[in-house]
Parts: structure tokens; C-alpha cells; sequence
């Protein structure tokens, strides 16, 4: 008696880890795009580029830049917002940081947007 009831819940338990894996793996997909993990990338290599920038590479000395965020414009066009505004130098920076450090699935246009 022991045993099958021992039985019974392993079956029971694994049903239910089944259908939890499926719905997390059907959830995933259907929210998760390459777009999705594209804008991810590119805002996690602008922190990293800002983050280099502030610690004075490229003897940057200006005030601390701040990342605030990215908007997509349409599918390709993606602008970086970040304060202070910065010479283009540091910018194309940031761009080129980007472009270099992710593989994305398609060619985007970054651009950095001082405010």
C-alpha cells in the first residue's frame, strides 16, 4: 500500500512538473522575440560602454554620464538616451561599443542622444 501511494505521487508530481515546463517554455516563446533580446543587448552594451567612459577611458574627465533609457523608433532606428550631453567623440563611442560587443540579428542604426 505504501509503495503505490509512493508511486501514485511521483506520477502526480511529475505531471504537474511537465505541464508547468510547458507552459513556461510555450509563455517564453511567445513573448520572447529576437528583437526583444536584440533591444536587451544593446542596452546592457550602452551601460557598459558609459560605465568605461565614466571610469576615463578615453580620457574622458567630463561629468558623470548617466544612461537613461532607449526608445525604438521603427524596426531598425533605436535612439540611446543618456545625460549629459557629450562631444560626438564619445558617442560614436558608444556606438561603435555596441555594434562591436553584440551580435545582433540585423543591422540597427543606434543613436546617441544627449539631454
Amino acid at each position: 500500500m505504501r509503495g503505490q501511494l509512493s508511486l501514485e505521487f511521483a506520477i502526480v508530481f511529475f505531471g504537474i512538473l511537465l505541464i508547468s515546463l510547458v507552459s513556461i517554455t510555450n509563455f517564453l516563446d511567445n513573448n520572447l522575440t529576437k528583437e526583444s533580446l536584440d533591444y536587451d543587448k544593446i542596452a546592457s552594451s550602452a551601460r557598459a560602454a558609459i560605465l568605461l567612459l565614466n571610469s576615463g577611458y578615453l580620457n574622458y574627465s567630463g561629468d558623470t554620464i548617466n544612461y537613461l533609457g532607449y526608445y525604438v523608433i521603427n524596426d531598425s532606428i533605436i535612439e540611446v538616451y543618456i545625460t549629459p550631453n557629450i562631444s560626438s567623440v564619445y558617442k560614436n563611442f558608444i556606438v561603435s561599443y555596441i555594434k562591436d560587443t553584440t551580435q545582433l540579428s540585423k543591422n540597427y542604426s543606434i543613436v546617441i542622444k544627449g539631454i
